[in-house]
């Protein structure tokens, strides 16, 4: 029983929190999950025999995470961001990087810019991998469609709790 607003105001903050983690996971699925967008767009349309996929653990779709929502007054936040320091890096074998790269022997902080950007130079000769795949900008896009409202609805409506549209932020890295 709720017998105070301070008593109130922390049971809805805990479910806000939860409902926050719940929607920022699933868009990190629709970022990186085994449909998501760098599946669709980064992968899917090409063929990956060409290199050497890393996969979830070292590679592209692996270093991207969330942080777990936290309160700032009546501020609610999470991130997803990527964590360039889970990508394999290994020059000789040109694993996230290459001895003869302009830019150093690692590119592991640049990699989502080269791949979204089609920044990648003309070392291997012409191909798929030197043409933007962008899987950054639907992405950002999900914030303007409805998906994310759709989802934060659907979250509160679960809990029982009446959902009006506010706004919802989106801060990107770098």
């Amino acid at each position: 029983m709720i017998e105070s607003d301070d008593q109130l105001m922390a049971v809805l903050r805990a479910e806000f929190i939860s409902i926050i983690d719940v929607v920022t996971m699933k868009l990190l699925d629709k970022l990186s999950g085994d449909s998501g967008l760098l599946e669709q767009i980064v992968y899917s349309p090409y063929n990956p025999s060409e290199y050497s996929r890393q996969g979830r653990t070292g590679g592209l779709l692996g270093e991207w995470d969330k942080t777990n929502a936290i309160a700032n007054g009546n501020i609610i936040s999470s991130e997803i961001t990527e964590y360039p320091d889970r990508l394999n890096h290994d020059p000789e074998d040109f694993i996230h990087g290459s001895n003869y790269s302009k830019l150093g022997d690692d590119i592991r902080e640049v990699l989502s810019e080269i791949v979204f950007e089609g920044k990648s130079g003309p070392f291997w000769g012409e191909g798929f991998w030197r043409s933007p795949r962008d899987a950054w900008t639907p992405f950002i896009a999900l914030l303007d469609d409805g998906t994310v409202d759709k989802m934060l609805e659907n979250e509160f409506r679960i809990r029982g709790i009446k959902y009006i549209k506010g706004s919802f932020f989106l801060y990107m890295k770098g």
